[in-house]
């Protein structure tokens, strides 16, 4: 690579008279991976300043000085070629850059500027989601700097999902210890280039649902009623506007629910009965609560069917589904077959 002059000068991948893009790909800042987005759009022929060569083709170059240099097989095959911009989600990894370590850059696709608003959104999840995908699988990276100008809360709520890994091993023991109450690691911090509201909106967003994600993924040995409930205290513990209710058989008896209660029989684990309320606002005690009423079952077999013959036991398990914390009142038991 020449060093005569930067790669990423002043915000913008390279010389403007030779590459449009839209928004802005990159912002030189400190920290030391930048996964930008854009949509690139090359013009009919791509010299990209300062040149950038493979060692194996730089003596050619020294043979013919003033053969017009253009960017060698390497170079194109990391970067979209033709009229139209490389299809959405498609990322391209550069290494050792003026502006980082290593910079994902990943295509937004033909026609993103005249998408529609859910569109749009959709198309930055699924390219920083690739960003992020691309960039985990490298050891020794730590932070991450997303350009998240097209779409601050589709980006950030892309990036933490995409970043998301369940594991939980006994032997050797995990790190990740689901009883403490804390997020499953993350092996990345994300950082915006340009912090807004909308981006804390999206980190809120993605940890909530990396959150049901852990608790669905949990065995049924371990996240059982009582301690999914009380994971569920411990998620809300600070949250002045949030009252938790748990309730135990004893009150499900008094209230006669016995199709509730007979499903537990299998299983020596009690059942619970967690409510969730938002206190009204006390300035606005007119307004009507909105209600989410559901189920969450930590393990069903879903049935036993004993088949003629060779007596076989199917299994069909069922995943959690815990409503979003506003007025709900999920029952919550265990079944396991006896």
């Amino acid at each position: 690579m020449s060093s005569h002059a930067p790669l990423f000068p002043n915000s913008v991948l390279a010389e403007s008279d030779v590459l449009q893009v839209s928004p802005p790909l990159i912002s030189r800042s400190s920290p030391t991976i930048i996964p930008p987005l854009s949509l690139l759009q090359f013009q009919n022929h791509v010299r990209l300043h300062p040149p950038l060569r493979s060692p194996i083709h730089q003596h050619q170059h020294q043979h013919h000085p003033h053969r017009r240099r253009r960017p060698s097989p390497v170079t194109r095959s990391l970067t979209p070629q033709g009229e139209k911009p490389a299809k959405a989600g498609t990322t391209r990894t550069f290494f050792n850059t003026p502006a980082s370590k290593v910079t994902a850059l990943t295509s937004l696709g033909e026609g993103f500027a005249t998408k529609k608003a859910d569109a749009k959104r959709e198309v930055v999840r699924k390219s920083v989601g690739s960003a992020v995908k691309e960039l985990k699988g490298y050891e020794g990276l730590r932070e991450v700097a997303v350009d998240a100008s097209a779409d601050p809360h589709a980006a950030a709520v892309a990036a933490h999902l995409a970043l998301y890994k369940f594991t939980l091993k006994t032997s050797p023991p995990s790190r990740f210890d689901p009883n403490l109450a804390e997020p499953v690691p993350e092996k990345l911090t994300f950082t915006p280039l340009q912090a807004s509201k909308e981006w804390e909106r999206g980190v809120v967003y993605a940890q909530s649902q990396n959150l049901a994600r852990t608790l669905m993924e949990l065995p049924a040995n371990m996240m059982t009623p009582t301690a999914f409930c009380e994971r569920v205290k411990k998620e809300f513990e600070g949250i002045p506007n949030v009252e938790i209710i748990v309730r135990d058989e004893v009150w499900a008896a008094e209230k006669n629910m016995n199709v509730f209660l007979s499903v537990t029989h299998g299983t020596s684990e009690p059942a619970k009965f967690l409510e969730m309320y938002p206190l009204q606002n006390a300035a606005n005690k007119d307004a009507q609560p909105l209600a989410f009423v559901g189920k969450g079952i930590t393990f069903d077999s879903g049935g036993i069917s004993l088949k003629p013959g060779a007596v076989r036991i199917l299994f069909c398990s069922a995943l959690l589904y815990a409503p979003p914390p506003l007025y709900a009142a999920p029952p919550l038991h265990l079944f396991i077959p006896g």
